[in-house]
């Protein structure tokens, strides 16, 4: 893993500034492939200018419940974050066993002002986006599933899919 931080000041380039990743197994799938688009939101929590979203994929872990070491940056663009991996390739014949793992990616002093067409994506390893689904609302952002109150307007909301549903 590297110890170095990656930075850029070009807006979209790839960074390791201010973020803690980590990763871990979480269960074996009895499959022979892994699905690298199968991506599901755990957390998605903005607070101020810090950022934190974890999932959870499939991949390929060793026998005794391993996850391989893996690395994650981010790119920041106007409307969209775009968070990646990269896993080690030493010694993968010791990762045959398909797996879900977590990852989770805390960006703390994030110069960015989300709005309701900021986007957060995951490139996998093949260089797929997928859509991590947030939604913005009133200020802050929220993770696919979760559900909030919206006390000045006696609301109770929902981000389902990337959009806000109130009652």
């Amino acid at each position: 893993i590297c110890d170095k931080e990656i930075t850029s000041s070009q807006e979209g380039d790839i960074s390791t500034k201010n973020l803690v990743f980590t990763y871990k197994y979480l269960n074996a799938l009895d499959k022979a492939e892994p699905d690298s688009t199968r991506v599901v939101t755990e957390d998605i929590t903005q607070l101020e200018k810090s950022l934190t979203v974890s999932f959870s994929r499939e991949g390929s872990c060793s026998k005794k419940g391993v996850a391989p070491n893996q690395v994650g940056y981010y790119e920041l663009e106007k409307e969209r974050v775009i968070l990646s991996t990269m896993t080690s390739m030493d010694m993968m014949s010791s990762f045959q066993e398909v797996c879900v793992m977590s990852n989770t990616f805390v960006i703390s002093n994030l110069d960015f002002t989300p709005s309701e067409d900021f986007k957060i994506y995951y490139r996998n390893e093949k260089g797929v986006l997928v859509d991590l689904k947030a939604c913005f609302y009133k200020s802050a952002m929220y993770g696919d599933g979760d559900v909030f109150k919206v006390p000045s307007e006696n609301k109770v909301c929902s981000c389902d899919t990337g959009k806000i549903t109130c009652q």
